[in-house]
């Protein structure tokens, strides 16, 4: 004959599967994409009493494709098909020798490279930061994950600046599965991101040698599709630099403050 549970005991027979979390896979699709990133900063220096403001913008777009390759990859092609530039700290850089920057390989569908190669316009730099990003424009997913579920990936590199240092940055992303949303009616999860970068290096500028350090944090948020599309990230960066140029005992002082977004553009 049925037994019917006490209320009392219903509760705690369901206990155990109300607390189980649920394994979630997280793993980039197939996928056919132009995103816009955009960038706003504002900088801040101080040098021999005098201090300087300024902000510049950046917008960049992208063309991403990538399809199966078959166990767990994907042949990815990545191109930076424009970029402009504003400053109120004097001239916007030159950029035509990085349109046209292209990362060709082969990544994991945990968005890792596995292989490939970064080229640049004549005369380009691969040392150039839109060249170094390349390599690292998906973020890393794990293998498995549960809501709530943490894991980490560090990114070392060197880049050029245009100030004429060159600069070892190395990056520790920690990133946590925050749960799901919706984008356009389609479901999605929800990655926040939290960063360290230590930042060090040294340079010449009008005959002058320079060193530079600092560190940056930044939070942010990352949206992929249930089904494997890379869809948008957004963000806050605070750095804090000190230059010092030995030979005239100049020590100077830079904070830097960023608002970045990226998205799906059609």
């Amino acid at each position: 004959m049925f037994r019917r549970l006490s209320p009392a005991l219903v509760v705690l027979a369901a206990l155990p599967f109300a607390a189980r979390a649920q394994d979630v896979k997280l793993a980039y699709s197939p996928q056919s994409a132009k995103f816009v990133l955009s960038s706003k900063t504002k900088v801040a220096q101080e040098m021999m009493g005098q201090k300087q403001e300024g902000e510049s913008t950046t917008e960049q777009r992208y063309t991403l494709a990538a399809t199966s390759k078959g166990a767990g990859q994907l042949d990815v092609t990545l191109a930076l098909d424009s970029m402009t530039s504003t400053s109120s700290m004097g001239p916007a850089p030159d950029l035509t020798k990085t349109i046209g920057t292209k990362f060709v390989g082969i990544i994991g569908t945990n968005g890792k490279t596995i292989s490939g190669d970064v080229t640049v316009p004549a005369g380009g730099d691969l040392k150039a930061p839109q060249a170094v990003a390349m390599k690292s424009f998906l973020p890393v997913l794990p293998a498995s994950a549960k809501v709530g579920g943490t894991w980490s990936d560090t990114v070392t590199s060197t880049v050029a600046q245009a100030n004429g240092a060159e600069l070892k940055n190395t990056v520790v992303y920690n990133y946590t599965l925050a749960g799901d949303t919706a984008v356009d009616g389609a479901k999605a999860w929800k990655i926040a991101v939290a960063t360290m970068t230590t930042i060090a290096g040294k340079g010449n500028m009008q005959g002058q040698d320079f060193s530079i350090e600092g560190t940056s944090k930044g939070a942010g948020i990352t949206l992929i599709s249930k089904d494997g599309q890379y869809l948008s990230r957004d963000g806050t960066e605070e750095t804090t630099l000190t230059v010092t140029v030995d030979a005239m005992g100049l020590v100077i002082p830079i904070t830097q403050s960023s608002v970045i977004k990226m998205t799906r553009s059609k």
